[in-house]
């Protein structure tokens, strides 16, 4: 069951072993630097959020090929989606910042999906909780990295990076795509990455 998944289990000891660390060595968000301090591994400084006219939307892409890259931590904005075209999944922005290893933003996905399913009980129709109960499954999957996936991230504000930018392709939005933001306004983004407008719902 999806309860007793080992993945799950991983990601759980994972998290308490980075907040054992972080306690430990004195990891914490300061208040005058804005510098989350991941000891020993490393330090992401949190810019505060431009403008929305003076956003350069951009496009993040890794070739996830062995197990380690998964340990990479992505810094994603609250207005960044992230894609995994193999499997036509989409995390999609939720209003709220996150540092966390790829690792655990799966195990994050798996989690949502599985209470997402949970919640629902008997009200969901049985073919749509079974493709939700396949995508958890192709998530667990790519925690072993048996074969290469790709992991797009997609920021119309531009903030979002990585703590290793190896092997990680940039480039400007490569189409012309419609964000909502958490706050309700609308922004297009062009081919270059420029903010084309923005209003508010």
């Amino acid at each position: 069951g999806l309860h007793n998944s080992r993945h799950i289990h991983q990601c759980c000891v994972a998290c308490e072993q980075c907040r054992g660390i972080l306690m430990q060595k004195g990891g914490h968000l300061h208040p005058t630097t804005s510098a989350v301090l991941l000891w020993p591994l490393q330090v992401f400084r949190i810019k505060r959020d431009p403008p929305r006219d003076q956003w350069q939307g951009k496009k993040m892409s890794l070739r996830i090929t062995d197990g380690s890259d998964l340990w990479r931590v992505l810094s994603k904005s609250q207005y960044a989606t992230v894609e995994i075209p193999e499997m036509e999944f989409e995390i999609s922005a939720d209003g709220k910042r996150k540092i966390d290893s790829l690792y655990n933003h799966i195990c994050a996905a798996v989690w949502n999906l599985g209470q997402h399913v949970n919640s629902s009980g008997a009200g969901m129709v049985e073919d749509h909780k079974e493709k939700i109960m396949d995508c958890v499954s192709q998530l667990q999957s790519l925690l072993d990295v048996d074969k290469p996936f790709t992991w797009v991230v997609h920021d119309p504000s531009g903030l979002s990076t990585f703590s290793d930018m190896t092997n990680v392709e940039e480039a400007p939005m490569d189409r012309e795509r419609e964000w909502t933001c958490p706050e309700g306004a609308e922004v297009v983004v062009n081919r270059e990455g420029v903010v084309q407008n923005v209003s508010a719902q």
